[in-house]
């Protein structure tokens, strides 16, 4: 009876320790399956973050050709406008000139 107490015994420490052992074994593929996870929305948000900084970029490049463009039409219209002036200017100075003489 003690001889079969004793294998029981055992046999209910073997048993622990397994269960044990299968919790571990559980535990360890869960939280690799959970850094995997958690390792794959950190790629999908850092490329949703990348593609949102690309938008940006071009937004901000055309914004500046946009601007450019209209800074060189302005300047641009605004020098022919002065030129005229100047050429009218130099053109009523000579008529002046000429008939002074």
């Amino acid at each position: 009876m003690l001889i079969q107490t004793n294998v029981t015994l055992t046999n209910f420490y073997f048993g622990c320790i397994a269960f044990v052992i299968i919790l571990l074994i559980i535990m360890v593929i869960f939280t690799r399956l959970q850094k995997k996870n958690n390792l794959f929305y950190l790629q999908m948000e850092l490329a949703k973050q990348h593609a949102v900084f690309v938008a940006l970029q071009r937004a901000e490049e055309q914004e500046r050709v946009k601007l450019s463009q209209e800074l060189h039409d302005s300047i641009g219209a605004r020098l022919s406008g002065v030129k005229m002036l100047l050429e009218g200017f130099v053109h009523n100075v000579n008529d002046e000139t000429k008939k002074e003489e």
